[in-house]
C-alpha cells in the first residue's frame, strides 16, 4: 500500500527565507486504497480518485476543495510517484522530515516568545531600577 506526503510547489516557489515554510503548512498526503483508487488529504480535506489511464487520476469524490484539481497526473520513476502535477499546482515530495519541521517549529514559538516578552522585561527593569536610584538618592540627602 502506496503512501507519500507531498509539499506544494510551483514555479514561483521561494527556497529561502520565511516564505518556503507555506508549502509545509498543509502537506498533501496520498495513500492507496485499492488498485485503481487513491485517497488525498490537504489539510483536513479529503477526497478520492480512480485511475483513468496509467498514471492519470480524476476525480471521484469528496471535499469541494479539489474540484479545480479534477485530474491528477503522476509522474513516476523506478522509486514511485516523483511528482503530481494538476492544472494548478505541482506537488513533489517533502524534502524535510516531520522531526526537522517540529523542531524548527518549536524553535520559531520559542523565539516569538522571547522577543515578543523581552522588551516588557526590560522597562520592568528599567522601572526598578529607576526607583531604585531615586530611594538612594532620598537617603543619601
Amino acid at each position: 500500500m502506496i503512501s507519500m506526503i507531498y509539499c506544494i510547489s510551483s514555479l514561483r516557489r521561494t527556497y529561502n527565507g520565511f516564505m518556503n515554510l507555506y508549502a509545509y503548512l498543509a502537506p498533501l498526503a496520498v495513500r492507496s486504497m485499492n488498485d485503481n483508487e487513491i485517497a488525498l488529504d490537504l489539510a483536513g480535506f479529503k477526497a478520492t480518485y480512480v485511475q483513468t489511464s496509467p498514471y492519470v487520476y480524476k476525480f471521484k469524490s469528496g471535499d469541494d476543495v479539489f474540484i479545480p484539481s479534477n485530474v491528477m497526473y503522476f509522474h513516476v520513476n523506478d522509486e514511485g510517484a516523483e511528482q503530481i502535477s494538476t492544472a494548478y499546482a505541482d506537488y513533489l515530495p517533502m524534502d524535510k522530515s516531520s522531526p526537522f519541521l517540529l523542531i524548527s517549529l518549536g524553535l520559531f514559538i520559542w523565539f516569538m516568545v522571547y522577543f515578543l516578552i523581552a522588551p516588557f522585561v526590560l522597562m520592568v527593569l528599567a522601572l526598578l531600577r529607576r526607583r531604585r536610584k531615586q530611594k538612594t538618592m532620598a537617603l543619601g540627602s
